[in-house]
């Protein structure tokens, strides 16, 4: 009961202080991008610049402005969504008005429901009517189905006798029939109820987020074991929170014990600075290559934010001096270097990769080829052409065939340049030298980790031969695998006139089967640290 009575009556004070915010029913914004210096002033004034009110690097799209002294509670996808992804808003109070917004930030509708209880802390959209959805009465215990579009109740009731603090709830998409879960913040748990059987008491499962903030603002999804509700996974288990606090919007996966549940994002990390954080809604595509947005919904501002999450973070990797092609292979082969953007060739697929999306090729005909170009020329800075060069890239396969990851070399005999690949799952490097009249000089370099598991590794070659002395590295997830000596490190130009490909070896007889991501070229030996960082900078990666 304490958490209930703190939390209706933190709703009324944060409503009571907003009131004197004029906001403009359903005004949007302008993207803003928010502060790396996020905590400062926020925490003194409940009603705060959402341009400072989120994680520092998450883009502000749009803002939805609802009317004043309308507490926002509980907000769903509309499923199936349409070409625009749709939403509904409830009101935590009399009216018990419901909003329909578009990710524009448009309110599409409003309408009334006839709510007989004192709040409306949730609302789950039906699965087998969109034009249906369900309404959350925690004081009357009871879930009630309404008419989307005219707030008319349809009949149907589900008495929930769990308590009187329920927050929050979803239909359960992944389940045949309708399961409904709602959050009970008392017992701190999550209850499933079976529509279709008469509102039967499926089962309960504990809070997996054991910090007692309480299932405000839950939502479940995937169910997979309704009898003993095991192999749950919980998304955006908010809870009440004190102004100045962080809110963990967190993503769950529970298959076997709470205790191995972790955070969609880092614990502690500041996300959102708001006194009181209802729902968060993510929603997108499902294009790896369109990163997810949010719909976030509170009732300090009477305002609904949508975020994207495509903004490099404050994490990100600040790009190294000496880079000179960089292709993320974020659903294109564009060089962010500007240098000699690639072409996919044969239709690789675009994959959520190690860093944003990455590409799938199929071990057969699919690469990507970047025409040669003067900018490419690497390691010509030292005495007749020797200098120093570096190549590096995130790759995950489970083939032990040869896996050519990056060749720049002609297919003419004689011919100059390098190839990094994988055999035996052991990265490989080739590297071949022409030192005035002297023949071309091609020397073979093998590492001693193997990378075939299926997991991403980062992989990474560094030629030294400057100062009169010359060396190579293999580093493999941050670690040096293999130091090469001098006698494997050819003196004289690398540059030939092949062009530079991905996932495919010079005579493009030999294909990666697997994903590749971050593809990096120097015209410098990256040093230890700089590597470490790249590596340690994970999916954040390299700055765009």
């Amino acid at each position: 009961m304490r958490i209930a009575r703190d939390f209706i009556a933190h709703a009324f004070a944060s409503a009571a202080i907003a009131v004197c915010v004029a906001l403009a029913i359903g005004s949007a914004t302008t993207p803003a991008v928010a502060s790396e210096n996020a905590l400062w002033d926020l925490l003194d004034s409940p009603v705060k610049d959402e341009s400072e009110a989120f994680r520092a690097g998450e883009t502000i799209v749009c803002t939805i402005s609802f009317p004043i002294s309308a507490a926002l509670f509980g907000a769903e996808e509309i499923d199936p969504p349409g070409p625009t992804n749709e939403f509904l808003v409830s009101e935590l109070y009399s009216p018990f008005r419901v909003w329909h917004v578009d990710e524009n930030c448009n309110i599409m509708s409003t309408w009334s429901t006839a709510h007989a209880g004192t709040t409306m802390t949730g609302l789950a959209i039906t699965n087998g009517s969109p034009n249906t959805y369900w309404v959350v009465d925690p004081v009357g215990a009871v879930v009630t189905e309404y008419s989307r579009g005219t707030g008319l109740p349809t009949g149907s009731t589900c008495p929930l006798a769990v308590g009187v603090s329920l927050a929050g709830a979803t239909i359960d998409s992944n389940r045949p029939g309708e399961v409904l879960c709602v959050g009970d913040s008392v017992l701190d748990q999550y209850v499933w109820y079976d529509l279709l059987a008469g509102c039967a008491f499926i089962c309960t499962y504990a809070n997996p987020d054991n910090s007692g903030s309480g299932a405000f603002g839950n939502a479940i999804d995937d169910a997979v074991d309704p009898s003993s509700c095991s192999g749950t996974t919980l998304v955006h288990a908010t809870g009440t929170i004190s102004e100045g606090q962080v809110v963990r919007v967190g993503q769950y996966d529970c298959a076997s014990t709470p205790s191995t549940c972790s955070d969609r994002w880092d614990v502690g990390t500041p996300l959102f600075f708001e006194p009181f954080i209802n729902e968060v809604v993510e929603f997108g595509t499902g294009d790896p290559c369109s990163p997810a947005k949010l719909l976030v919904v509170g009732n300090a501002t009477f305002t609904a934010y949508v975020l994207d999450q495509s903004t490099p973070g404050p994490s990100c990797l600040p790009r190294p001096w000496s880079l000179v092609g960089f292709w993320p292979l974020d659903g294109d082969g564009t060089d962010i270097e500007g240098c000699s953007n690639a072409v996919p060739l044969g239709s690789p697929t675009a994959v959520t990769g190690k860093v944003a999306c990455a590409y799938s090729f199929d071990g057969t005909s699919q690469y990507l080829e970047a025409p040669d170009s003067s900018c490419l020329d690497v390691g010509s800075s030292g005495f007749g052409g020797s200098g120093d060069l570096s190549i590096e890239a995130w790759v995950r396969t489970s083939s032990a065939a040869f896996q050519p990851i990056l060749t720049k070399r002609a297919t003419t005999p004689g011919s100059v340049g390098y190839t990094m690949f994988l055999l035996g799952g052991i990265p490989r490097f080739e590297i071949c030298a022409k030192d005035g009249f002297s023949p071309t000089l091609c020397r073979p370099w093998a590492g001693a980790t193997a990378v075939d598991d299926g997991a991403w590794h980062h992989v990474a070659m560094v030629v030294r031969r400057g100062g009169g002395s010359r060396s190579g590295e293999i580093w493999v997830d941050g670690v040096l695998d293999r130091t090469i000596p001098q006698f494997l490190v050819p003196k004289g130009n690398v540059n030939g006139s092949g062009a530079l490909r991905i996932g495919t070896d010079r005579t493009l007889n030999r294909f990666f089967d697997g994903d590749i991501d971050e593809v990096s070229l120097y015209d410098a030996a990256l040093s230890a640290t700089q590597i470490q960082d790249i590596y340690n900078a994970g999916s954040s990666g390299k700055c765009r």
